[in-house]
């Protein structure tokens, strides 16, 4: 379940750890520098918050690993009675879906979305303005969101 933040967070501890592992030999030139062939580097395109838009036809699997990779930035959202609403954690099961990709329904204890392939258990939301809220806590405030189209 990592995501972009706790995948930054780990390699900035094991890169640092290398670094301190090999200061020594890089400062008494034991370790010597080597150009970056440009020719074979890969660029990345930027992200922008367009990213983070959630395409419920996709499956469940891509828009778990969309969602742990947009998190922090720029995030996870859909759109929900005009406003947007932030998917902050996620996971898919493998339950029947119910209705078109985007509605949103409950099995036991789950809030649900139905995706393009299998389905996706919302765990944390954050409703625009709003504080996050644990997926059931936000049913709780807010029972029409059940039966929505996302």
């Amino acid at each position: 379940d990592e995501t972009a933040q706790t995948l930054h967070d780990r390699l900035a501890e094991l890169g640092g750890s290398l670094l301190a592992g090999h200061l020594e030999a890089i400062v008494s030139g034991e370790l010597v520098p080597q150009l970056q062939d440009d020719t074979l580097a890969t660029y990345a395109p930027r992200i922008d918050k367009a990213a983070g838009l959630i395409e419920w036809q996709r499956s469940a699997v891509e828009i778990d690993r969309q969602i742990r990779a947009m998190t922090p930035w720029p995030g996870a959202f859909t759109h929900w009675e005009g406003d947007s609403l932030r998917v902050l954690a996620a996971r898919p099961v493998e339950v029947d879906g119910r209705g078109p990709a985007g509605s949103v329904w409950q099995l036991d204890d789950q809030l649900l979305v139905q995706t393009g392939a299998g389905s996706l258990q919302l765990l944390d939301l954050q409703l625009a303005g709003k504080k996050a809220t644990a997926a059931a806590d936000f049913l709780r405030g807010r029972p029409h969101f059940l039966d929505a189209q996302l």
